[in-house]
């Protein structure tokens, strides 16, 4: 399968009121088998009648414009174009497309993007899938195991995970894409970024809503928000991110026992994310339950996620706070889904060392050395094992 190159960055965010969110849709271990649709529980009541009903664009949002569709028609069938393999002329348009398309901006429709060449990145993996369904290709989402990004607004950090999108030549039939011919248009690769699973077209469509009621809680538009996280809830009633989105909603109207009902539902059916977990924690202690949000915090240690860096970013924070056993372990497992990274074992040389295991530390500088690929980082991590055998 050929890496198509255009580096995309695709913002899947969610929000916390006052600690990091991510758009991980986890499970705990004992969860690894679906429950059938019979045994699926019912999420808790909706609060309508909190928000002010709004009026939002539910149009297809992969639709592009009669004049947009000939423009781009009239270079997939022009008749110099005729010899590239129909994917290939897609991935092409696509790579000429975003040559000074725009990195700014909201979450946007197809047609939106191409007419004002703007965006943020979810907006042109939707422009994207707009060209591969005009068409007429096969096309799969992929989630990336990659370094999340971050950005602050006030008391509220999005994280964004990423995903990119395969175009499957339209003469493959194999039911096997990683043996067809097909080419990546790849949103954020990096030189250790690969593919963790695939993610379906209905789970992009929650994404998409729940990135809108993000945007919309950042700028406070909390009756907005609430109806974009409805849209993304009609599709999925049971994702993660969209019950932790209502919760935040309700806590932000005033009532933090509508989000207890939501996060207490999660907790008890095993429906968990990190953002979810770290929320409901915080609103334990708050509240004086220290015990059930230390048990709670536990949870976090089995929620299954093959990206290691999502437990590296855990693990440092565990660290600078000082919670070095809980951090020893989230470095372990991110070294354990990532054992080419030299990053959780230099952590972890940081937290032996406070710790006074000083052999420990030795060991994991000298493999962190063996697997930086970095000179800068070579160096640095033999000066500190010479500083270790003094």
């Amino acid at each position: 399968m050929k890496i198509f190159r255009i580096i995309f960055l695709i913002s899947l965010m969610s929000a916390l009121t006052s600690a990091c969110v991510s758009n991980d849709y986890h499970k705990l271990s004992e969860r690894e088998q679906a429950p059938d649709s019979a045994e699926l529980p019912s999420p808790p009541e909706i609060q309508h009648a909190l928000f002010k009903e709004e009026v939002i664009n539910t149009d297809d949002i992969f639709v592009l414009t009669p004049s947009q569709r000939t423009r781009f028609l009239s270079y997939f069938n022009a008749h110099q174009n005729q010899s590239v393999r129909p994917h290939v002329r897609v991935a092409n348009y696509i790579q000429e497309f975003s040559t000074g398309f725009n990195f700014q901006g909201d979450t946007l429709t197809a047609k939106e993007a191409f007419e004002q060449r703007t965006g943020n990145c979810l907006s042109l993996a939707i422009l994207s899938t707009a060209f591969v369904k005009e068409a007429g290709l096969r096309f799969q989402y992929n989630r990336i195991n990659s370094a999340p990004t971050y950005q602050e607004y006030e008391n509220v950090q999005l994280v964004s995970t990423h995903v990119n999108l395969t175009i499957i030549d339209v003469q493959q039939t194999s039911g096997d894409i990683w043996l067809s011919n097909a080419i990546t248009i790849d949103y954020f690769r990096t030189k250790d970024s690969y593919i963790s699973k695939v993610v379906s077209p209905e789970e992009l469509m929650v994404m998409y809503w729940n990135n809108l009621a993000s945007e919309a809680i950042i700028s406070g538009k909390l009756d907005i928000a609430f109806a974009y996280a409805l849209q993304a809830n009609a599709i999925d009633p049971l994702y993660p991110e969209t019950l932790n989105l209502l919760a935040i909603l309700y806590n932000r109207k005033g009532h933090a026992e509508y989000a207890y009902t939501v996060y207490d539902f999660m907790d008890k059916n095993n429906l968990v994310s990190f953002s979810a977990i770290d929320n409901f924690a915080t609103m334990l202690v708050n509240s004086g339950d220290t015990k059930r949000a230390a048990l709670l915090r536990s949870k976090i240690q089995h929620i299954i996620d093959d990206n290691p860096y999502t437990w590296l970013s855990r693990g440092i924070a565990q660290f600078e706070i000082g919670e070095y056993k809980l951090a020893e372990s989230y470095l372990l497992k991110s070294s354990s889904y990532g054992p080419y990274l030299h990053e959780p074992l230099y952590n972890l040389a940081k937290i032996y060392v406070k710790q006074n295991r000083f052999r420990a530390a030795r060991n994991a500088l000298e493999k962190a050395k063996e697997l930086a690929y970095v000179a800068d980082d070579e160096r640095r991590y033999q000066a500190k094992i010479y500083s270790l055998n003094e």
